[in-house]
């Protein structure tokens, strides 16, 4: 990879990784999601988790979204060989789809559950 590449990536990482540190909006989705409906927990309270800020939370999950589809790209388009680019694709690859799920599940439920 080239220096100009090897900076968006690590940028796109970052952006994925420093909301993730902070928050773990994916981990507290997933978290929630498998756990009994009798006695739902938190993973770690923080402002997103409360009801008042799902925009900002749908947002956040988004700026990791990019990071993560920004980091693939240069992944894919580098120059390193075939084992380190199928091993970063893979892992990349993964948590793409965990927070694109993530995402849809927050986005679905932005106004509630009604009946």
């Amino acid at each position: 990879m080239t220096k100009n590449q090897k900076l968006w990536f690590w940028i796109g990482l970052a952006l994925f990784a420093i909301p993730e540190i902070l928050w773990s909006p994916v981990v507290n989705v997933f978290y929630d999601l498998f756990q009994s409906s009798n006695s739902v927990a938190v993973f770690r309270d923080n402002l997103l988790t409360s009801g008042n800020h799902v925009n900002l939370f749908i947002s956040i999950l988004g700026l990791q979204l990019f990071g993560l589809l920004v980091s693939e790209r240069f992944v894919l388009r580098s120059q390193q060989s075939l084992g380190l680019k199928i091993a970063w694709s893979t892992v990349l690859g993964v948590l793409v789809l965990a927070t694109l799920l993530a995402w849809s599940i927050v986005f679905s439920l932005r106004r509630g559950i009604t009946i």
